[in-house]
């Protein structure tokens, strides 16, 4: 059997392009939903975080969830008479087929004990649609560009990773026996010494005000240009690497060679321009191929892909912990990086709110730290005191708020002479569940070198960061 095209059909093609044509639907399990909250009204409690009025297949079925839910919104019982009272008032009462139909749904629905069943089938047959249709879309994609074949593929992941996303469940709610047991064998380990609340930052005081870097934490790395951030983040990655975490960095602004470099110039103490330029002598060329073979063990991978997408990322990182582990995740920087949604790219404030949204999930998701470099806005430039604050972080508000944890990069000796260039300050500005504040740390930005000022004037018992 041939097509029209001369391709030969599969003869299940036909059966298949009929299933593509009727979206997947139960409608006999969304009857029993309304059915069960009319004869029960109490089961929306059971049913709430499972399923959504848009999940409805039928489109008169979704206006009386959407009812029920407004009528449990205000503390109504959603019963036969205030259910038909709150379609009438909203002129849908006629649509649904009048009063008759609820009468109806209740009649046809065996019991309300099975309610939560129900609104899984409900549910799970919704998310197969929307599966559907990003295959469509994708499918659309695929036929209309083949110009530039790697930006289709992470449009594609973006919009599969909005499929995915929105099938994690919201949570449960855990009892205090249960709660409480588990909150306090994780309490004696962390005192015991066992477990720490998170990564370690290599800086001290830095610890002491943030805890580290916590797992399913967003911390966000802020400061203007040249103040030090991307060497703050690699200096996070190698504490956490030589510490034996597994470390992913995602670059957008440099390529690995140049990470390379800043890490060999962190490791030898050399200044990175003259390793970036192979002007080093012989004596530096033996700290540097040491260097090499000491870094070349550390668990730490890097991908320098050019606009990278949360999807894109969210990708990467998940094959990684499946096949080496992850602890720890890097992205520099949000404002570089692409939504990978078309519509959202000309709209530059619901690009980075999307983007950051993107990142918050997926820390919480993979269950590590994950900390996202950003821009600032120049409105500090205006100021007297440059000192960044949470509305310099530039483009939108959301990473301000989807952020547990922001730290931002400053050198005074950027504005003031008199200060000492090797001193840069870290402000937490924001640190959900623990304090802000400043603190004060060694910065070499020739060398790439962050350390507390203690182990560089000697006032610890332990050796320099370039101590052997």
């Amino acid at each position: 059997m041939s097509n029209n095209n001369g391709t030969h059909a599969h003869p299940d093609d036909k059966q298949l392009a009929t299933k593509a044509a009727m979206p997947p639907g139960n409608m006999h399990a969304e009857e029993a939903v309304l059915g069960a909250l009319l004869i029960d009204p109490d089961a929306i409690l059971d049913i709430l975080d499972i399923v959504r009025a848009d999940d409805f297949f039928i489109r008169r079925h979704g206006w009386i969830y959407e009812a029920i839910l407004a009528l449990h919104e205000k503390r109504e019982p959603a019963d036969l008479i205030t259910l038909t009272d709150k379609l009438e008032r909203r002129g849908q009462l006629d649509d649904i087929g009048g009063a008759s139909y609820l009468t109806g749904l209740i009649t046809k629905t065996p019991t309300s004990i099975h309610a939560e069943h129900y609104a899984k089938i409900v549910r799970d047959t919704a998310t197969l649609r929307r599966v559907i249709a990003a295959a469509g879309e994708i499918a659309v994609l695929a036929h209309d560009g083949a110009d530039d074949v790697a930006a289709i593929v992470r449009e594609a992941e973006s919009i599969w990773y909005t499929v995915d996303a929105g099938r994690s469940s919201s949570g449960n709610l855990v009892g205090m026996r249960e709660g409480v047991s588990e909150y306090h064998d994780e309490f004696a380990a962390l005192t015991a010494g066992h477990i720490q609340s998170g990564i370690s930052t290599g800086l001290k005081d830095l610890d002491l005000l943030t805890g580290g870097l916590k797992k399913g934490f967003l911390t966000t790395v802020a400061g203007a240009t040249g103040m030090g951030k991307t060497s703050l983040a690699l200096h996070l990655s190698l504490a956490a690497a030589r510490e034996g975490k597994c470390v992913a960095i995602f670059s957008l602004e440099m390529t690995r060679k140049e990470i390379y470099d800043r890490l060999v110039a962190n490791e030898t103490g050399i200044n990175s321009q003259k390793i970036a330029d192979g002007l080093v002598d012989d004596d530096e060329l033996v700290a540097v191929t040491a260097a090499l073979a000491k870094m070349s063990e550390l668990p730490m991978w890097v991908d320098d892909g050019l606009s990278a997408t949360p999807g894109e990322i969210r990708a990467q990182c998940i094959k990684q912990q499946a096949r080496y582990g992850l602890d720890m995740v890097i992205v520099d920087y949000i404002q570089l990086m692409s939504s990978g949604i078309a519509r959202l790219e000309g709209e530059t404030t619901k690009k980075i709110d999307y983007i950051s949204r993107s990142l918050k999930l997926l820390a919480r998701e993979l269950d590590v730290p994950l900390v996202a470099l950003s821009q600032l806005s120049r409105d500090f430039a205006n100021r007297r005191d440059k000192r960044p604050i949470l509305s310099d972080l530039r483009w939108s508000g959301s990473i301000e708020q989807d952020s547990n944890v922001v730290v931002f990069c400053y050198l005074d000796s950027e504005y003031n002479p008199d200060a000492d260039p090797h001193v840069a300050e870290l402000i937490v500005a924001k640190n959900r569940g623990g304090p802000t504040g400043i603190t004060s740390v060694f910065c070499d930005l020739s060398t790439m070198k962050f350390a507390d000022l203690a182990f560089v004037n000697g006032e610890e018992e332990s050796l320099p960061w370039f101590a052997e």
